[in-house]
């Protein structure tokens, strides 16, 4: 199993069904994997080296996800880029991945000169917008109908011929994982909080087995949906993608968080049944919105990761949604990215923890030699999956 086997399962299971919602946009999983398709196999026409290293700077948007499955299709490495960073630092890390290829949205290609500035080994510039530009070496191309392109070429029955053999369609757990791709599959740049940016590299065995893992016990399946307010250059936000589309669910795209209620107003009129944020999410809607008035009927969890949350904030949620399951979470970049959960039912006794290990993965804690240590004494953690 590859990355594009992701969004072909999800298809065979939610062909008809809802992919991607973006403000009035409503992509099915047929018209997708369509556009993923179409993607590939421009990327294909480019005659790349097998595994050039593909970037991508844009918004959370349907294209964003089509350009990505797209690259994974073609059997290239994609690397999700923070779009707000200084084009100096996108030119820098362009540099570092030997980046071959970049997909950037409309809204950012003022910046492209200083991208490009020096380099000479991105070969195709991608973009959803006909322009003109002078882009050195690089030949511009325009993919704006994407999405609403209609390939003749596409037949949905024989692009997912063989995907029952690929995958099991039942019920997946942890335990009846497939056997994965080990090649690389993507590149993922940390933010650099104990020093420069550092690109992990991530295989498809990665990425799937986490997936895989998380939809485990978070019980994810076709009949959920997520409003994603996290960047899918982000991993946190790119795990929401994956495990939705996975399992044939909806992935809500709202990029409009600097203005709470209007999230909270996307959450009522879509009736997700996640939502998953960051400690600072939590305190905005709790402090700047109408969060506490409001009723989520459809909603069944919701999910916290991405630094540790303050104990009286993760009471505050939980007294918020009660009937509803809160997941407190830990990982990081390298884990693909979840290491433990919280079982909501022990939230109370465990206030504080970041819980057990998800399915596949173990960790321990250990002293200056490696040693194991007992409870109650600090450490490093060392995990293994």
């Amino acid at each position: 199993m590859k990355m594009y086997d992701i969004l072909r399962r999800g298809t065979a299971l939610s062909a008809e069904k809802i992919a991607v919602r973006h403000g009035e946009r409503a992509i099915t999983y047929k018209k997708l994997l369509q556009s993923a398709s179409t993607a590939a196999n421009l990327l294909r026409g480019f005659e790349l080296a097998e595994g050039s290293r593909i970037a991508i700077v844009s918004e959370n948007c349907p294209e964003y996800v089509a350009v990505l499955f797209g690259i994974y299709g073609a059997n290239h490495v994609a690397v999700p880029l923070d779009n707000s960073l200084k084009p100096d630092k996108i030119a820098s890390i362009l540099s570092d991945c030997e980046a071959s290829a970049i997909y950037i949205q409309s809204k950012f290609l003022r910046h492209l000169d200083q991208i490009l500035s020096g380099n000479d080994q991105v070969r195709f510039v991608l973009t959803d917008q006909q322009v003109n530009l002078e882009t050195g070496q690089a030949k511009l191309v325009c993919i704006e109908n994407l999405i609403n392109n209609e390939n003749d070429d596409f037949d949905l029955q024989s692009e997912l011929a063989d995907i029952g053999s690929v995958v099991s369609l039942e019920n997946l757990t942890f335990e009846s994982r497939p056997e994965c791709e080990q090649s690389l599959a993507a590149l993922f740049y940390t933010s650099g909080s104990t020093g420069a940016g550092k690109g992990v590299m991530l295989s498809h065995r990665n990425l799937i087995s986490n997936s895989i893992s998380t939809v485990d016990y978070l019980r994810l399946t076709s009949e959920d949906s997520v409003i994603t307010i996290l960047p899918f250059y982000y991993i946190y936000g790119n795990s929401l993608l994956l495990t939705h589309l996975l399992v044939g669910g909806t992935t809500v795209i709202d990029n409009r968080f600097a203005f709470p209620q209007a999230i909270l107003d996307t959450m009522v009129n879509t009736e997700v049944t996640g939502f998953s944020g960051v400690p600072s999410n939590f305190m905005i809607l709790l402090n700047h919105s109408n969060f506490n008035a409001t009723r989520f009927p459809r909603l069944r969890y919701l999910t916290q990761a991405g630094g540790g949350m303050a104990p009286e904030i993760i009471r505050k949620v939980a007294e918020r949604f009660q009937g509803k399951e809160l997941f407190i979470m830990y990982g990081q970049t390298e884990a693909a990215p979840r290491i433990s959960w919280l079982p909501p039912q022990e939230l109370d006794q465990k206030l504080g923890s970041v819980g057990i290990p998800v399915p596949g993965v173990t960790y321990r804690i250990v002293g200056p030699s490696g040693e194991e240590l007992s409870a109650g004494e600090t450490g490093e953690v060392t995990i293994s999956g």
